[in-house]
């Protein structure tokens, strides 16, 4: 008799905790979001021949999450909002994308590298930052300089992660503007 009043008991306290459990408010699973810099809209063919784009690094804090940078300097990891890869690897190939080579087989007229300094939004300017150092070489020559460009959110609405990634895909083509500048002034 006794087991059986001790399996009634335990069987409604068991009720019971599974009652509370369907009680208590869930929270919400949410998947993250897999962004890119997307397809760049025109091929370029630089100044003088073809351009070979060698692996970007990435000395910036970004890595695979999106990163917001605030007023007081505290930066935002935005843990569903994500890049498919990281920086380097993303804007390595937005350039590969970007820049004519004409065949392994050539000899090409430019080298590019870099190392990404900076990639992430700005909730104070609601835009994104894109800054790299870059090492332009030809013919022998090689010239060192920082590109730093900025691109708004559209509607200036940083929670987004859609809108990040074309802000920074914006951010991803004025930066290649600015490269094709120096390669204009490096001859």
């Amino acid at each position: 008799m006794r087991i059986g009043k001790m399996l009634l008991v335990a069987g409604a306290l068991s009720l019971l905790f599974l009652n509370a459990c369907t009680l208590m408010p869930k929270t919400e699973q949410r998947e993250p979001r897999i962004y890119d810099l997307g397809t760049p809209a025109d091929l370029l063919n630089a100044p003088g021949g073809s351009v070979l784009v060698r692996p970007f690094t990435n000395s910036s804090g970004a890595r695979m999450k999106t990163m917001i940078r605030h007023e007081d300097q505290s930066v935002e990891n935005c843990e569903f909002y994500r890049w498919s890869q990281s920086p380097a690897r993303l804007l390595t190939h937005y350039l590969r994308g970007v820049f004519v080579h004409n065949g392994a087989m050539r000899e090409p007229a430019w080298i590019l590298e870099g190392d990404i300094l900076a990639f992430e939004g700005n909730a104070e300017t609601k835009s994104v930052l894109l800054c790299a150092d870059c090492l332009l070489s030809r013919g022998g020559r090689t010239e060192k300089f920082r590109i730093t460009v900025s691109a708004p959110f559209p509607d200036g609405d940083l929670a987004d992660g859609e809108k990040t990634g074309i802000a920074m895909t914006q951010a991803a083509g004025l930066f290649t503007e600015q490269i094709m500048l120096h390669m204009k002034k490096f001859g």
